[in-house]
């Protein structure tokens, strides 16, 4: 599998950035990084900063680094790679971010507890959920 295009960012898109899904080794490299939140919505990435840049640009999670790199969640201020993946690269991407986005919403039901799910996630080795962002 290839690795994900480089984009550039404008650094417009905050108002996309939110809580969300990824898996255990993401999440691992997010708690160690104090959350900057800038305000007191829930809903909105723990680790945007004032200016509304993410602070973990570097570990950001999966469908962070998806969000303009990918056709299927293009950037709606224009980012984009010089060359879009193949159909099949993307795919593969997004069935990752899928497969981590079915069970985030699990837990944040009810359904499944964050913890429970950690254990059937490691069991499975797919990736487990963080719910800060």
């Amino acid at each position: 599998m290839k690795r994900l295009p480089f984009i550039k960012c404008k650094g417009l898109c905050q108002d996309s950035c939110a809580a969300t899904p990824c898996s255990a080794t993401e999440a691992a490299n997010l708690s160690d990084r104090p959350e900057t939140r800038y305000d007191e919505d829930p809903l909105t990435c723990a680790w945007l900063d004032a200016d509304g840049r993410c602070s973990t640009h570097e570990t950001r999670p999966t469908v962070c680094r998806l969000y303009g790199a990918v056709l299927g969640m293009r950037c709606r201020y224009g980012c984009r790679p010089r060359a879009w993946p193949s159909r099949r690269d993307e795919e593969r991407w997004m069935s990752r971010y899928d497969k981590a986005e079915e069970i985030f919403l699990l837990v944040a039901e009810g359904a499944v507890t964050p913890e429970r799910f950690t254990e059937i996630a490691n069991e499975a080795g797919n990736p487990a959920s963080n719910l800060g962002g």
